[in-house]
């Protein structure tokens, strides 16, 4: 019993399991949390974030959330961080080092990769990765509501 609870203790402490939701590697679609925010449940993520269909979309709503959508971003020495498809549509997040990030371009991915909406060049910066907390439903500092799968 000791052993297993040692196990259990360890995927707690690494951020394999958490209270959040029920993460499944093999059920990336439907719902998580979208619209959330992910990195106070996902300690080891440095940039998280929810792409949705509706501009106002609310918190949870896996409905409006973009299924196999992700985000890019365009540093603005020229490097690309291509976020990883999270649990949940529209989810996506990175664990890549914070520090090596400055002025970058957000960028919105389709299915096939292709570029289908981006924030001004060069609009964020190192203390803006914790995408859900300004693309909220109404939108905060600045940030015109949740960050959509289309261009406006």
């Amino acid at each position: 019993m000791i052993y297993y609870k040692h196990i259990l203790m360890g995927l707690m402490a690494t951020g394999l399991m958490s209270g959040c939701g029920g993460d499944s590697d093999d059920d990336i679609a439907g719902s998580h949390n979208q619209g959330k925010d992910c990195i106070a449940c996902h300690s080891n993520f440095t940039v998280a974030g929810t792409i949705f269909t509706q501009l106002d979309a609310s918190d949870g709503d896996d409905v409006a959330a973009a299924y196999n959508h992700t985000l890019k971003l365009a540093l603005e020495e020229g490097t690309e961080i291509t976020l990883i498809k999270g649990y949940g549509s529209g989810n996506a997040y990175t664990t890549v080092n914070s520090s090596a990030i400055g002025a970058f371009t957000a960028e919105v991915l389709d299915a096939e990769g292709k570029l289908v909406n981006s924030s001004a060049t060069l609009s964020h910066d190192a203390d803006m990765l914790n995408c859900n907390t300004c693309h909220s439903q109404n939108g905060e500092n600045r940030a015109p509501g949740r960050i959509i799968n289309f261009r406006l």
